[in-house]
Formats: C-alpha cells, structure tokens, sequence
C-alpha cells in the first residue's frame, strides 16, 4: 500500500504484558493490515484500508515519575496511527475505537491522545 499523506492522528499509550510483537499481531488481526516493516524487537510499520500504524516501545519515557508527567507517558508501547487521505474520518475513528476495545478486552491499559481534524 503506498504511503499517503495523513490527515487525522492519534496516539495509544499501552500498559501491557504483551510483547510489542504480540501487539502488533493484535492490530493486524483486527485491522486486517499487512506488516511493512519491522526490525524485531521495538518497531512494527503496518498499513491498514484506513491508515498507518506502528507498534513501538516507548523509548521516551521520562526517567522518574514525578507529579508533573501523566502517568500514561510510562506505559511501555505506543501505538501510532495516522489515517490516510483515502479514508473516511468515521472508518479511521470507528477502527480506532475498536483497537481500544479489544486491547482493554485482553485486560491492558490504554491512554489515547488524538487530534482529529474537522
């Protein structure tokens, strides 16, 4: 599928036991999406009807919790996500909402930052 240019985002901080590797099996499943790219261990590139996700560790986590940072930025993998031009907001925003719910369905905690443009 070829890349394209995004318009809506969002952003699944995910506390999991699971693996990055079984995460991204999870959003492949319920996206029925293809594996573009991975290097194994802390990244999954994968393209969906609806648009790019990747699985990644959160390398960026802050050193210490402190009062100041949300405690969702320590959670371990983020799932990214960008739809495409082709897609429709609902779609995007309805397979998001899936994604969410199947993943807190397998007992993991979900945080979602999103920006998703009128």
């Amino acid at each position: 599928m070829a890349a394209m240019a995004a318009i809506n985002w969002c952003e699944l901080y995910v506390d999991s036991k699971l693996s990055c590797n079984n995460l991204a099996d999870l959003v492949m499943t319920q996206l029925e999406g293809k594996l573009v790219y991975t290097n194994g261990y802390s990244f999954w590139d994968i393209d969906s009807l609806v648009g790019n996700f990747s699985v990644e560790l959160n390398e960026n986590r802050p050193n210490s919790k402190t009062a100041i940072f949300p405690e969702f930025l320590f959670y371990p993998i983020i799932i990214g996500a960008e739809q495409t031009t082709d897609a429709h907001k609902e779609e995007y925003q309805e397979q998001i909402k899936k994604l969410v719910e199947v993943i807190r369905t397998n007992g993991n905690e979900v945080a979602v930052i999103a920006d998703f443009m009128e």
